[in-house]
């Protein structure tokens, strides 16, 4: 016999340009993400959300850069798979739900009570499609030519985003769906940059990361064998493709912020 109670669950789709939200409501009064009273989180996505998925993955994965410090050194002390030295923006909106952090699905024996992170480094919506956007830079485009693209390349996926989300609405009328919009996020912290801390003159340079103007050079990316900034708080990158903890806090602090009243969850 089906259960009559209600479990409000999320479920995030959180890849590099974008994050979708799905969710039950349930009621309650307080004005936070605690007030959606979620029991379950469920996440999909790629390095920008995943909690060791990749390093299980053997043989490639357990060898992959995150799999070893200094990634997850600042607040975990230890690689856990995550790509970046600390916490992620799954991780920061899990707490802010009440919720303990998302064990990786592949993790052998894990309480999945409360949820679980299918996200996968490296990993695609439907094809392996968005890591193109990176081939400009590997193909020896200048800055310049990949700054006039990129604003072009977010507005259209954005616009073809918002015409899904009203799709989905009307095939799932029980459901609430929010576009949560990472470009904006990042942008707002980096306009930001100094206001909460970050060094303002290092704000393109990576931290983990070794040559050229910003740090960064893809034959030689973070590994235990490349130099670390002294205080990754004070950088907006991490490795010159992920991004620090500090970022990744406020960008979620700007994400749940902007998603909590289309949420309804006190309606």
């Amino acid at each position: 016999m089906a259960s009559s109670h209600l479990v409000s669950s999320l479920v995030l789709l959180t890849f590099a340009s974008s994050c979708l939200l799905f969710l039950q409501p349930h009621p309650s009064n307080a004005n936070s993400l605690i007030s959606c009273c979620f029991e379950k989180i469920y996440n999909f996505g790629d390095s920008i959300s995943d909690t060791g998925n990749l390093i299980r993955q053997k043989p490639i994965g357990a060898a992959g850069a995150c799999a070893r410090l200094p990634y997850g050194e600042t607040f975990f002390k230890h690689a856990t798979g995550r790509c970046s030295n600390g916490r992620l923006m799954i991780d920061f909106i899990a707490n802010a739900s009440g919720l303990p952090f998302l064990n990786p699905y592949l993790e052998k024996d894990a309480d999945f009570r409360h949820g679980v992170d299918f996200a996968v480094a490296g990993a695609t919506a439907l094809t392996g499609k968005d890591n193109d956007y990176n081939y400009a830079m590997f193909e020896g485009k200048g800055i310049q030519e990949v700054m006039v693209l990129v604003p072009k390349v977010v507005a259209a996926i954005m616009s073809g985003v918002r015409e899904a989300i009203q799709e989905l609405k009307r095939e799932y009328p029980d459901a609430i769906v929010v576009y949560g919009d990472y470009s904006r996020a990042f942008q707002w912290v980096f306009d930001h940059a100094v206001q909460f801390g970050f060094d303002g003159e290092s704000t393109r340079k990576a931290c983990c990361g070794i040559g050229g103007d910003y740090n960064f050079n893809a034959s030689r990316q973070c590994s235990p064998e490349i130099p670390v900034c002294s205080n990754p708080n004070k950088l907006i990158s991490w490795d010159g493709i992920h991004l620090t903890e500090a970022v990744y806090k406020r960008m979620a602090e700007w994400l749940m912020n902007d998603m909590l009243p289309k949420l309804k969850c006190g309606v």
